[in-house]
């Protein structure tokens, strides 16, 4: 390789521009991270690829990342200032391939359009996954690798760089990397073309390249029509009122327990492989005492969705939105059923209930009562996930209060720890030591979890034994979707289409129930009419698309049975027999899968003349379940204390999810309202003092939230004062036509004032010495660069600073500071009650509302209270004029001179 010498310049080989510049050197650092991805993915496949599969495999990601460096070096090459326009692209697309990289480690499959989106939308979530990831020593190998892959050419372009010789910096020619890249491009176009195409469905997968899916995705959803009705929940009610008084008048109503297993795959227990590791005797004992389904499928692949086609016996929206928990998605669900016939109603799970805002979807079923892992004594064992035998407690009693209540009752129960990461608890770490047992792998982990899944599910029925209400309890132990383990390319279950992922165990057993295995396929569509059957309400059977499993006349193998991944655009299918249909609509692919002949799901095949009516059938039923333009509107859900889901905004908050490191979205975290000491707080009958002493009162007095206001001095520091003008001359007893310097105010207090006003350096080592106190800050000018300096200066300052901002346009930028918690104050802004509330429902929580007393006598307080947002007025001394303003007006708090709290 011969070297090339660039006026003055040390000479390099040619080949080294590739690395030498900026632009091309990103596009093979996207390079390195997306083939990285890629062998990373294959390890796990059932067989492992070899040596070309894994060069088919990546031969699309060097064409386009190596025509990319041909295109953006040519146009570098036409002007010396074209970088200002390549350089943002080029970063733009190399921050998309190493997300799509990230994505393809955890998921086993490419993003997509949707997936940046949803992303984007829930990133505390994705990153609260990742950092659980990072934190697992499984992904230390990969994590290395990935890093090594992606330091050895920035090694390489920073030995080129400092090798330089020259007066000015050197810079390669465009023309020249683009020959380089262009070269490169034809070697691999040329031998691409001999490599055999994938055959396995993993590997084709692997083949595509993130990037285009993310375009051709996109560019599809943009194109797509849009419905405007959402028309799968036709009509709303299922049961009629008169049936629902009958069942209320019945005296032999039965109880019902529900117990789902979350991400539990059929044959992960003995009921579904006699040979499994997890031993799970009870779910046997079920099937042998009641109903058996062993082709029991997920409808969608995703816990949220599941829950409702069970709970309310529809599809829910066939995408990756939650409209099934908005108040505006008004429909009959079994637990109103039930609650409307005298039955009470829980529903308890060990996941953590923040995580897709579960209080608004168990409210939208209409139970009475929910508890979350919040609410449990049970230590973490998962970004969302609680020790499951923290449900026991709660289950327990509430069956003993319903025992003592005689009224009939519904409780359900969804475990958490089968899904990922499937980290044990520290009982079950030594209980399976003491076993002789090393469960370092996922799957081994899993087989743990589910098998401890089933030993409480024996808790609650000996409980139930114990009461008496074991004969009179009707019993479905079921899970909400499967789960894989990367075997063929996918991880997790919300893309899992195979049956590992699909099947789930269903034993059904109590009063009324048959003794019986039901030979057909069903689905978990099945349960809403199955339950109301047995109740002996059968209004539902011509409006919910699931049968009764009882109601065997009525029921043909032949009736197709719905499934979807979360994301329909991913894959949707049906099961007619022994046949599946699986369609991807992202990739314009369909396909079908013989079950009698391939139950590995090996070989796909294309789709008969026969089948063709039910490919027809599917793009109907994502169509009536999917739309671009629907309102979602989230109304106040406040009956399961201590959870607040406020109005306006998806999100719930608890008060003890801010205790937890992982716990997701702390920026959800509610405002907690506390009294407000102003301007420090008063002292010796002084307010605005802003002073150590002040602040030191505060304290005493039992303030945990305190006012200062800040100024800047002539030099560009913050110092505790009202302003320069009447508080300066009030302070110290002179006038100042300027700011002074930082060192002549230090100066002034030391020498002039009774009272020492603080420093921001000397309020930070008051703030460690007293760890109690919040700030709120009171800047009135040049707010956002104050917030700057006091967002680096003050510990804790995300935590420990309440910012407070006087537009609604700078809500997103001082979020973007860090501050955790911020109160907009209202009395420079101009605008009127309904601007005011469309700003407060855009912003993200926590946040308060404060204003002065002629607003707070408005209406405006009490239609923000019922947005579930904390108003606080200002400035208030008299202890009357509080308690008016709290009763009367809405008034949350207030900010207070000398009114202790």
């Amino acid at each position: 390789m011969k070297p090339v010498r660039r006026g003055g310049f040390s000479e390099i080989p040619i080949w080294a521009n590739l690395l030498a510049s900026p632009a091309s050197y990103l596009m093979l650092v996207a390079f390195v991270a997306t083939a990285a991805a890629k062998w990373y993915s294959a390890q796990g496949l059932e067989p492992p690829p070899g040596i070309s599969s894994l060069a088919a495999a990546v031969r699309l990601d060097a064409l386009l990342f190596l025509g990319l460096t041909v295109v953006f070096a040519l146009i570098e090459s036409a002007g010396r200032w074209l970088w200002l326009l390549t350089w943002p692209t080029v970063l733009a697309v190399a921050s998309l391939a190493l997300a799509n990289a990230l994505y393809l480690g955890m998921a086993g499959q490419q993003g997509n359009w949707r997936s940046v989106a949803e992303l984007l939308e829930r990133r505390d979530d994705a990153l609260m996954i990742v950092s659980e990831m990072l934190a697992q020593r499984s992904s230390v190998g990969p994590a290395v690798l990935l890093f090594v892959a992606l330091a050895i050419p920035l090694v390489v372009r920073w030995n080129l760089v400092r090798s330089r010789t020259g007066a000015r910096s050197y810079r390669h020619h465009a023309l020249v990397r683009a020959a380089c890249a262009g070269a490169l491009f034809a070697v691999v176009a040329l031998f691409g073309i001999g490599l055999p195409g994938a055959r396995s469905m993993a590997a084709r997968n692997l083949e595509r390249n993130g990037l285009i899916e993310v375009v051709t995705t996109g560019i599809a959803s943009r194109s797509s029509p849009e419905t405007v009705e959402f028309s799968g929940w036709h009509p709303p009610k299922v049961v009629a009122a008169h049936d629902i008084a009958e069942l209320r008048r019945s005296a032999a109503r039965p109880n019902l327990l529900i117990f789902i297993l979350e991400s539990t795959r059929f044959d992960y227990t003995e009921i579904g492989n006699p040979l499994s590791r997890a031993k799970t005797p009870h779910l046997v004992r079920l099937r042998r005492t009641g109903l058996f389904v062993p082709r029991m499928r997920a409808s969608v692949l995703h816990t949220t969705k599941s829950l409702f086609t069970m709970f309310c016996g529809r599809l829910p929206m066939l995408q990756p939105d939650y409209f099934e928990m908005a108040g505006s998605a008004e429909l009959q669900c079994l637990a109103d059923i039930l609650s409307e016939a005298g039955y009470r109603t829980a529903f308890y799970q060990s996941a953590q209930g923040t995580f897709e805002s579960r209080p608004r979807l168990i409210d939208q079923f209409g139970f009475g009562e929910f508890m979350a892992g919040e609410d449990l004594k049970s230590p973490r064992v998962g970004y969302l996930s609680f020790a499951d035998d923290g449900l026991i407690a709660p289950s327990l009693d509430f069956l003993t209060r319903e025992s003592a209540d005689e009224r009939p009752f519904l409780l359900t129960l969804l475990t958490s720890a089968a899904h990922h990461p499937y980290r044990l608890s520290d009982r079950l770490i030594e209980q399976a030591q003491q076993e002789g047992l090393n469960p370092e792998t996922e799957s081994a982990r899993y087989a743990r979890i589910v098998q401890e899944q089933d030993r409480i599910l024996g808790v609650l029925l000996r409980a139930l034994d114990d009461a008496g209400l074991l004969e009179n309890t009707i019993v479905l132990a079921t899970g909400d979707h499967g789960q894989a383990f990367g075997r063929r390319g996918l991880k997790g279950h919300d893309s899992v289409f195979y049956e590992e992922g699909l099947r789930v165990p269903f034993v059904l057993s109590g009063p009324g129930v048959p003794r019986a295995d039901v030979k057909r396929n069903a689905s978990l569509l099945d349960v809403m009419p199955t339950l109301l059957g047995l109740l002996g309400i059968r209004d539902g059977d011509e409006i919910l698309p699931g049968r009764d499993l009882l109601d065997f006349d009525a029921s043909s193998d032949a009736e197709p049975q719905f499934f979807s991944c979360h994301d329909s655009a991913r894959c949707n299918g049906l099961v007619i027999g022994s046949k599946k249909v699986v369609r991807s609509p992202d990739n314009d692919e369909v396909w079908y899968f013989d079950l009698e002949h391939d139950p590995g799901e090996r070989e796909s095949l294309p789709v008969t003349s026969e089948l063709e009516a039910s490919v027809e059938a599917l793009t109907g039923i994502v169509s009536a379940h999917t739309t671009r333009a629907i309102p979602k509107m989230y109304r106040v859900v406040d009956r399961y204390p201590p959870w607040v889901c406020p109005r306006g905004t998806w999100l719930c908050t608890h008060p003890n999810a801010e205790q937890d490191s992982t716990s997701r979205l702390r920026s959800a975290r509610p405002f907690e309202a506390l009294r407000v000491a102003h301007a420090g707080g008063g002292y010796n009958a002084q307010a605005y003092t802003n002073s150590y002493q002040a602040l030191n009162r505060s304290v005493r007095k039992g303030f945990a939230y305190i006012e200062l206001d800040f100024s800047f001095t002539s030099d560009g520091h913050l110092v505790c004062i009202h302003d320069w003008d009447e508080s300066f001359t009030r302070a110290f007893g002179f006038v100042t036509e300027t700011a002074p310097t930082l060192e002549e105010f230090e100066s002034i207090v030391a020498n002039t004032a009774k009272l020492e006003n603080c420093t921001l350096a000397g309020l930070a080592r008051w703030m460690r010495e007293n760890p109690s106190a919040t700030i709120i800050t009171d800047v009135k000018e040049r707010n956002i660069a104050a917030l700057a300096i006091i967002a680096e200066q003050l510990p804790d300052a995300g935590t420990r600073v309440i910012p407070q901002i006087y537009q609604p346009a700078n809500f997103g930028t001082v979020k973007a500071l860090g501050f955790e918690s911020m109160i907009w104050t209202l009395y420079r802004y101009r605008g009127n009650t309904r601007e005011v509330l469309a700003h407060v429902q855009e912003f993200e929580p926590p946040f308060a509302i404060t204003m002065d007393k002629r607003r707070a006598r408005t209406q405006l307080p009490m239609k923000l209270a019922r947005l579930g947002t904390h108003i606080y007025v200002h400035t208030v001394n008299d202890p009357e004029e509080a308690a008016r303003f709290q009763t009367e007006n809405g008034v949350t708090e207030i900010y207070t001179d000398f009114l202790d709290p």
